[in-house]
């Protein structure tokens, strides 16, 4: 018993050193912030481990955060009110990854400021609780050299801290955006030639290659001869569809796959007596897209199949005559989607 006793005493007295370093460090500097993107407590968050405890510096730096249109500007301030320096941070960085950025320009600048750099800046005013006592008058000060210009190794501001390398996106706090689409197409069906519009949208994120689309289509009538008249059939509906980009040097190529459920409307032409239905015909298209890269509008030329797996069959009543509707439709279209795309 007395033996684990004494082991454990001094690995108490460790983990207390290793945790008031940490808090030391930490209060070497109090970040101040005006904006949320990053935050202070993000920042002050990103800084624990960065920075190592000085004996020097009683009172914590001041850093600010600000934002100043689609970025944000970090400074750093001694305790005395003593300008260190200022960077501006990349605007395409997210909030996580600008309050990362910040905290390893504020360690580096803490680090040359612990180095040395801080006797050159000015203290805060001492506080003392017991009055000054009279000091005798001062000699005259012996005449100085006029200070050196300032150079890239005694003025911080006069070279930046490079900015170390931003750490991998966060796919948590990455945007997705929705992207409009519209288009027309040439459907051809056995032989016979038609045409349609459709809808899209897309849902995508810029880190991603993979994303998510809906849409709507209406197709023009395709007719086949049937005895002495014509079977005439179209279909309206709408899909949802898988896609998968790859992005080239010029261009995105996108594969997709969709379900697709139509409003099958046929009926016959030119008989003494017509008929008229309407079905539900589910089906599955594959199709390949080319996009070529631009800003905001985008057009593409797509190429696809869908697949319609129900037969059906249409026939002249009292008679053998009968249309086989095909099972494949074969697409061609041109089209544009909006939203500016990374």
């Amino acid at each position: 018993m007395r033996t684990s006793n004494l082991i454990l005493v001094p690995a108490i007295l460790v983990l207390a050193a290793l945790v008031s370093a940490e808090v030391r460090a930490a209060a070497l500097v109090d970040v101040r912030s005006t904006s949320d993107c990053p935050g202070a407590a993000a920042v002050q968050t990103a800084l624990q481990g960065l920075l190592s405890a000085a004996a020097d510096a009683p009172l914590p730096d001041v850093a600010d955060v600000e934002a100043r249109g689609d970025t944000s500007v970090i400074s750093l301030h001694t305790a005395g009110g003593a300008f260190v320096a200022e960077k501006r941070l990349p605007p395409e960085l997210s909030c996580a990854e600008r309050a990362a950025a910040a905290a390893v320009i504020l360690a580096t600048w803490e680090a040359r400021l612990q180095s040395g750099a801080r006797a050159s800046l000015p203290l805060p005013p001492a506080q003392s609780a017991t009055p000054a006592l009279p000091q005798p008058p001062a000699a005259a000060p012996r005449p100085t050299s006029p200070p050196p210009a300032p150079t890239a190794e005694n003025d911080l501001t006069a070279r930046p801290a490079p900015l170390a390398s931003p750490p991998p996106p966060d796919l948590a706090a990455d945007s997705w955006r929705l992207f409009p689409g519209a288009g027309v197409f040439g459907s051809f069906q056995g032989g016979g030639l038609g045409a349609g519009v459709s809808v899209e949208a897309e849902l995508a994120a810029s880190s991603s290659s993979f994303s998510a689309g809906v849409g709507a289509f209406l197709a023009s009538e395709h007719q086949a001869t049937l005895s002495s008249g014509q079977a005439v059939w179209s279909r309206m509906g709408g899909s949802i569809d898988g896609r998968w980009r790859k992005r080239l040097e010029t261009m995105d190529v996108q594969a997709r796959l969709a379900f697709e459920l139509a409003r099958l409307e046929v009926e016959g032409r030119s008989f003494p007596s017509t008929g008229y239905d309407i079905l539900i015909d589910p089906g599955a298209t594959f199709g390949v897209r080319l996009i070529p890269q631009r800003n905001t509008v985008r057009p593409w030329l797509d190429l696809a199949a869908t697949y319609w797996p129900r037969q059906r069959v249409l026939f002249v009543s009292g008679t053998d005559a009968g249309v086989t509707l095909p099972h494949v439709d074969l697409m061609l279209g041109i089209g544009m989607s909006f939203g500016q795309r990374r």
